[in-house]
C-alpha cells in the first residue's frame, strides 16, 4: 500500500513518529463485515496488508504527471525530471502543498505546507457560522455555492504563499507547474495569468494524488 501524507503532516515536529505510526496501523490483516440489504448474514471481509510505503501528497501527484497509466515513465518525461525545473502545487480541502524538483533532485528550500486550503475560503464565505464546512463542501462540489464574494481573497492568499515558497528565479526556471487539488479548479484563471503556457492541470485534479499513487505501485513492480 502506498500512502501520501500531508507533507506538514510527514516533514512537521513529530513527522517520524506520525509516519511509525501510520505503518503500525495499516500494516497487517484487517477485517470487515459488509450487511447484506435483503437482511441475510453479513459478509465477512478480510485483506492482508504486508508492507506502507509513504510518501507526500505533492509527490503523489508529480508521479501521476511523469507516468502513464501503466506506470512507465516516457520519453519527454524522463528528460524533464532529469534535466529541468518543474513545481507541483497541490490545492486541497485542508492544505496548500508545493514541492519543487530540480533536475532530478527534491529542493528542500522550495518544500511547503500551509493550512490555507479550499476549508480556508469557505470560511471566508461563512462568517456568522450559519453553516458547517461540510455543508458548504457538499454545495461547492455541486455547484451551488456562489464563491464571487471571496474568491478573489483566496486567489491572493494562494499567489501570496506561492511568492513566499518559490522565489522569482526558482520560478523563472520551471518548465512546467503542476497544479492538482480542487482548488485548481476554482482559480484557474488566476494560475494561467501567473503561470501562462507552463501550467499544467491533468484530467480530475481532484484524483491526481490517488493515481499517482497507484501510478507508482505499478512502476515499482516494473
Amino acid at each position: 500500500m502506498i500512502v501520501a501524507l500531508p507533507i506538514a503532516l510527514a516533514q512537521g515536529e513529530g513527522g517520524e513518529q506520525v509516519k511509525a505510526q501510520t505503518k503500525a496501523l495499516l500494516q497487517g490483516a484487517h477485517t470487515w463485515w459488509v450487511a447484506d440489504p435483503e437482511g441475510g448474514k453479513d459478509k465477512k471481509y478480510q485483506v492482508t496488508i504486508d508492507d506502507v510505503l509513504l510518501t507526500s501528497q505533492p509527490a503523489g501527484a508529480m508521479f501521476d504527471f511523469l507516468l502513464n497509466a501503466q506506470g512507465d515513465m516516457p520519453p519527454d518525461k524522463k528528460v524533464l525530471r532529469k534535466s529541468k525545473a518543474f513545481g507541483i502545487l497541490s490545492l486541497g480541502f485542508n492544505t496548500i502543498e508545493m514541492m519543487v524538483v530540480d533536475e532530478g533532485r527534491l529542493i528542500e528550500k522550495h518544500v511547503a505546507g500551509e493550512a490555507k486550503g479550499v476549508h480556508y475560503l469557505l470560511e471566508l464565505l461563512n462568517s456568522d457560522g450559519a453553516y458547517s464546512l461540510g455543508e458548504l463542501d457538499t454545495r461547492l462540489r455541486a455547484g451551488k455555492l456562489d464563491t464571487a464574494a471571496a474568491l478573489p481573497r483566496w486567489a491572493r492568499e494562494v499567489m501570496g504563499q506561492i511568492e513566499k515558497h518559490w522565489d522569482k528565479p526558482m520560478q523563472r526556471r520551471f518548465a512546467a507547474v503542476v497544479v492538482v487539488g480542487g482548488g485548481a479548479y476554482l482559480i484557474r484563471d488566476a494560475l494561467l495569468a501567473k503561470f501562462k503556457d507552463k501550467l499544467v492541470i491533468p484530467d480530475d485534479p481532484i484524483l491526481s494524488i490517488a493515481r499517482g499513487c497507484y501510478k507508482l505501485a505499478l512502476h515499482q513492480q516494473r
